[in-house]
Parts: C-alpha cells; sequence; structure tokens
C-alpha cells in the first residue's frame, strides 16, 4: 500500500478534509473491510490523520507567523534605531537581501505645487559584492522616467515584478530601463505619510524571483514603518539645517554689513553659503537709460576659488545685444538652473555665452533696491548641479541684503566721486582765479589731465577777420606732460580753415568736444588723422563768452582712452571759468599796452615841449622814438625849403 499507487477496482477510498476542505484521499487497495470493526478502524485512521495534518498546518502557520512576527518586530526596533537614511535602506531592504536582492535604492523626491513627485534624488544606495547600482546624489524626472508609471497612481500598494521578461505590465520603456542595468525582478516600495509622498524603496534582483504573499505582507508592512521613519529623518535633517542655514546667514550677514568693497561683498554671499559645485561668481551692474532701458552690463565683482575656468573680468562690459528681450539672465525673479546647456529656459543667445564660459549649474540672482534692478549676481558651476532648497533659500534671502549692500556701496562711491570732483574743480578754481598769465591759466586748467596720463596741453586765442569772426589761432600758453613750459611752440599761428576738425569743436562752444580713438574715429578725415599722428586721444575745451570765442584749450594723450562724465563736467567748468580769467588777461594787457604807450607818448611829448628850438625839438623827437622801437636808424625829412632834415 502506498500513498501514491493508483485505486484498484476493489479500493476503499475515504476523503482527508482539513476545515471541511479535502485535501486528499486515504485509499486502501484489495482490503478485506467486510468486517465492520475494519471499516471502524479507516474511518478512525482517516479521522486522525485529518486532525493531525490541520495539526501539523496550524502549527506551521503559527511559526510562520511568529518569524514574520518577529522579522517585523526587529525591523521595526531597527528601523527605529537608525540614524542615517543609509541605515533606513539596509533595514528595509533586509527581507529582500535576505532572499538573494543584488542592490536597492532610497529615492527622496521634490513635490510639484501640487503635491505630486517631479523629481526622485538617490539618498541611499546598497549592492551586493560585483553588483552595479545608481551612485547617490543622482537625479531623475519623474514625469520622464519609465517606472514612474508603475507606482505614481498605487501609493499605498508595494508594487511586484517577478520577471519583467514576461510580467505584461513591463512595457517597451520599463523593459528597456529594466535592461539598462541588467534587472529582471523588483520590488517598489511607495513611502507615503498621511497621503503625502516621500520618497521611494527599489529593491533590484538579476534573476526572476517569486514573490509569496508571505512577502507581499512583509514588504507592505516594512514600507508603512519606512515611511514614518524616513520621514522624521528628514524633518530632523531639515531642522538641523535649518539651523545651520541660520548661523550661516548671520554670519554671510554680517560680513555683508562691515564689507567696503564691491569684491568683499560678492565674497560674503558666496562663502557665506558655500556650494562645493560653485566655483565662481561674478557681479554684473545694468546702465539704464532715463526710462530704464538696458543701455549695457559691466562686471563690477567677481570670486572665484582658485579651481576650473576663471571668472570673467572686472571691467568687462555687455552691449545691450549681449541680451535678447527674453534673455533669462534678465530674469526679475531668482532662477536655480541645473544645467543651463539643456534647460528649456535658456534663449540660444544666452546658452551661447554661457557655453563659451563653461558653465552648466547656474544661479541667476536679480539684484532690486528701492524699485529698480541694479544688476545680477550669477553664481556658476563648471558641471551640472541641482540647487537644493538648503541653497536656494539663503541665496535669495541673501540677494535681497547684497542688493541694499551694493545699492549702499553705489551710493558712497557716487558720494566720494561728487566729493573728488567738488575739491577737485575747487582746487582748479582756486588756481585759475589765482592765475595771472596764459602760462598760469592753461596750468590750472591741465593739471589734473597732465595727473592722467596727457602729454601736451596748448591755451590758443584766435584773431578775427573783417566780420569779427574767427580766422586763426596762435599758441600764447603750451606745456608738455611734465607741466614744464613747451617755449618752442610759442607764437605758432594756424588757419582754422587748416584745422583737421575745428568745425566739429566750434559746433558746440558750450560743451568740451573729445576724441576717444584718433585712429579709429569716424569724424576724422584722412588728412586730419595724418595731422595728428602720434596722438592718441584729445579733448578741445572751447573757451566763450556769451557768444565771443576768447580761446581754446587742448589736451592730448599719446594713447586711446574713454573720458568720464566727471572729467568731461570738470573740463566743462573750467572752461567757462577760464574764459572769463584769459579775457581779463587779454584786456589788462591791452589797458598795460595802451597805458604804456600813452606813457611814452606823454614823456616824449614833454621832451619835445622842452626844446628851445626847431632842431632840438626834431631831434628829440628822432632820438626818442628810435629808442622806444630799438630803430637802428630814425630820419626825419622836411619839405623842401624848410629847416634841412635832422637823423640820429
Amino acid at each position: 500500500m502506498a500513498a501514491d499507487s493508483a485505486p484498484s477496482a476493489d479500493a476503499t477510498a475515504r476523503p482527508i478534509t482539513v476545515r471541511g476542505e479535502t485535501i486528499g484521499d486515504l485509499i486502501v487497495n484489495n482490503a478485506d473491510l467486510a468486517d465492520e470493526g475494519a471499516v471502524d478502524l479507516l474511518d478512525a485512521v482517516v479521522s486522525q490523520l485529518s486532525t493531525h495534518i490541520e495539526n501539523l498546518r496550524l502549527t506551521e502557520q503559527t511559526q510562520a507567523a511568529l518569524s514574520e512576527t518577529q522579522l517585523l518586530y526587529e525591523s521595526s526596533a531597527q528601523l527605529n534605531a537608525a540614524t542615517t537614511l543609509e541605515e533606513t535602506l539596509l533595514v528595509a531592504a533586509r527581507p529582500g537581501i535576505s532572499a538573494g536582492a543584488d542592490n536597492a535604492l532610497l529615492f527622496i523626491f521634490d513635490l510639484d505645487p501640487a503635491g505630486k513627485p517631479e523629481w526622485m534624488e538617490v539618498r541611499a544606495n546598497w549592492v551586493s559584492e560585483g553588483s552595479f547600482t545608481l551612485p547617490v546624489g543622482i537625479r531623475f524626472f519623474v514625469p520622464s522616467h519609465p517606472l514612474s508609471r508603475l507606482w505614481i497612481n498605487s501609493p499605498d500598494v508595494p508594487i511586484f515584478i517577478s520577471d519583467a521578461a514576461t510580467d505584461r505590465r513591463a512595457d517597451g520603456g520599463i523593459s528597456a530601463s529594466l535592461a539598462q542595468t541588467n534587472t529582471r525582478a523588483l520590488v517598489i516600495l511607495p513611502l507615503v505619510q498621511g497621503g503625502k509622498w516621500i520618497g521611494l524603496i527599489i529593491i533590484n534582483w538579476l534573476a526572476p524571483h517569486n514573490f509569496t504573499p508571505s512577502d507581499q505582507l512583509t514588504y507592505t508592512s516594512v514600507a508603512t514603518q519606512t515611511a514614518v521613519v524616513v520621514n522624521n529623518q528628514l524633518l530632523f535633517a531639515s531642522t538641523q539645517a535649518a539651523l545651520t542655514e541660520s548661523e550661516k546667514l548671520y554670519e554671510a550677514s554680517r560680513r555683508l554689513a562691515s564689507a567696503s568693497t564691491l569684491q568683499e561683498i560678492m565674497a560674503a554671499v558666496v562663502e557665506g553659503v558655500p556650494v562645493p559645485a560653485v566655483n565662481r561668481a561674478v557681479l554684473m551692474a545694468y546702465q539704464l537709460d532715463s526710462s530704464g532701458g538696458l543701455l549695457g552690463a559691466e562686471v563690477t565683482a567677481n570670486w572665484h576659488n582658485s579651481e576650473g575656468t576663471p571668472p570673467t573680468p572686472i571691467g568687462h562690459r555687455y552691449p545691450p545685444g549681449s541680451f535678447t528681450a527674453r534673455s533669462i539672465l534678465l530674469s526679475p525673479q531668482p532662477i536655480f538652473l541645473d544645467d543651463a546647456q539643456n534647460d528649456p529656459r535658456v534663449d540660444a543667445a544666452a546658452r551661447l555665452m554661457l557655453a563659451q564660459q563653461k558653465v552648466r549649474g547656474l544661479a541667476i540672482l536679480p539684484l532690486w533696491a528701492g524699485g529698480k534692478q541694479l544688476g545680477v549676481m550669477l553664481a556658476q558651476c563648471e558641471n551640472p548641479h541641482h540647487f537644493a532648497d538648503s541653497e536656494t533659500r539663503p541665496y535669495i534671502s541673501l540677494a535681497q541684503q547684497m542688493a541694499i549692500a551694493v545699492d549702499n556701496r553705489r551710493l558712497f562711491e557716487q558720494t566720494q566721486a561728487a566729493l573728488s570732483e567738488t575739491a577737485a574743480l575747487y582746487q582748479a578754481s582756486a588756481r585759475l582765479n589765482a592765475a595771472a598769465t596764459p602760462h598760469e591759466t592753461l596750468l590750472a586748467i591741465a593739471q589734473s589731465a597732465l595727473a592722467s596720463g596727457a602729454n601736451s596741453a596748448f591755451l590758443l586765442t584766435f584773431r578775427h577777420d573783417s566780420s569779427n569772426k574767427p580766422d586763426s589761432m596762435e599758441i600764447i600758453a603750451a606745456l608738455d606732460g611734465e607741466g614744464q613750459p613747451f617755449d618752442s611752440m610759442m607764437g605758432m599761428r594756424f588757419r582754422l580753415a587748416d584745422s583737421p576738425y575745428s568745425e566739429l569743436w566750434m559746433a558746440d562752444p558750450s560743451r568740451p568736444f573729445t576724441i576717444n580713438d584718433v585712429a579709429a574715429d569716424p569724424r576724422l578725415s584722412d588728412t586730419g588723422r595724418a595731422v595728428m599722428a602720434g596722438t592718441g586721444a584729445t579733448v578741445t575745451i572751447p573757451l566763450n563768452l556769451s557768444g565771443r570765442w576768447i580761446g581754446v584749450v587742448s589736451l592730448s594723450w599719446p594713447a586711446p582712452r574713454t573720458f568720464a562724465e566727471a572729467e568731461i563736467r570738470l573740463y566743462q567748468s573750467l572752461g567757462a571759468q577760464a574764459a572769463t580769467v584769459l579775457d581779463n588777461q587779454l584786456l589788462l594787457k591791452q589797458t598795460q599796452k595802451l597805458a604804456e604807450r600813452e606813457s611814452i607818448i606823454n614823456l616824449i611829448n614833454q621832451k619835445i615841449q622842452s626844446a628851445t628850438s626847431v632842431e632840438a625839438a626834431i631831434q628829440t623827437a628822432v632820438r626818442e622814438l628810435g629808442q622806444t622801437f630799438k630803430a637802428r636808424r630814425t630820419v626825419v625829412e622836411l619839405s623842401a625849403g624848410r629847416e634841412p632834415k635832422s637823423n640820429n
């Protein structure tokens, strides 16, 4: 008699039932059951067998339940003791690790405004020896990740795939994604607490793996407990980060308050929010017209950690054509780009400029003060970088303080420049008022120019034609680059018609005329450029008094240069004052000449009047005129019939 032998025609069978369910039959072949006691014996054995099988099954289930409970209890205790996400993943993945899993990943989500997962980042991983897994820090855009379709609508239920090669849910995209890592089986544990997505645990096998109902219950329980633990760890880390962030903000704010230069202001912000991926930063100040239109931008400060590509140098200017109307660099709101070369928000012009500067990760922090955008700070990364909330929050906070500090520094520099300009004007005005000669007048005007590298200065007066219009000029004072008299140039005269650009500076007698680059200025003719060979830049200061030309001052530099508005204002003010000073000097000189002539006439007249004869009077006149004019010979000729001529 065997349990697996086929029943014969005269076999007797009795069903084996457990809890009312037939699980098999007890079959006795060729048995003599004529005796009623034999039948009872058979029934009794079948009953005992059924009962014992039921007890054995109950024992197995009880043991399995106890083991499962023990496992869950141990997992719960270990989860509660875990202090890091790495420890938490190791505990949560232990059932899979024990079942031969090859790797496990813990993702944390960034949620969109609707509370749905938008980005997921690997925050912890585990891998068996010889296997491969994704590195910590790698991020995925959830809507475009193939596996997200498996779990995005099932926040309360783990997803089990025993064999990706045969599972109907593993369509083309999912199958291709799993094939990249040779994954055949996996379990996905959604981490959700109170209806809020926290993250995801994925445990992978490189070979098919069967999940039992008990496995499913275990993973479901582990997922629930892990969600609570991970959420608590994230909250704790967030609290600690907030404390650290507050300390850094306080220190950065203190440095901002004490910063005295734009470089120090820049360093206070970048170093106050240490982001290892940021290797450089620049501060660009906008130049705006009266209506707020962009005239250009200039780099006014920069920062570099001495690694990788250096920042754009201070003083570099961007013309308005560098920015399109929709350029992200002109954004009025802070923007953080993980990768500027692949972000659809970056326009083509900005992408090209950033590519040339080898910029990938980028923080764009507009600086607003008094309702006006002063410029923008750009924190730049050589490689792609995701700016975490712990980085964006302090950047945005410090950008507001930075804008105030930059504006205060700008106002301070403007005040200092105004004071310096006023002091320079006061000193030059004092020298002008004390000037008694054209040479002193020219030196008073040219002193600041000579200090800035000018190599010549000339003061010229005009000669007028019959209609009282200037037709020529004469040099009445000249200085070299050392401020010494340039005597060889004194007295030289020029026809206005021969001057290379006189019609340009005479067109507006109220404002100095500047040429920043003689070689490149399109207003000059080739002839004019040739006349000015050796001159790089020049400024012509008209000396005009109530529409009357008094003179002109010409200052020259050997190399091209740009004249600041402050310089032009100084020259304009000095030109107006110098016109009066020079006019008074010329009038005084003219008056002195007239007085000297009258004095000579009176003296000669007195001597002539004292003569007692015609001969003596003539001799006196001849002698005095000869001495006055330093003539070698003076003759007086009288008409025929009169007294004879006399000479001296």
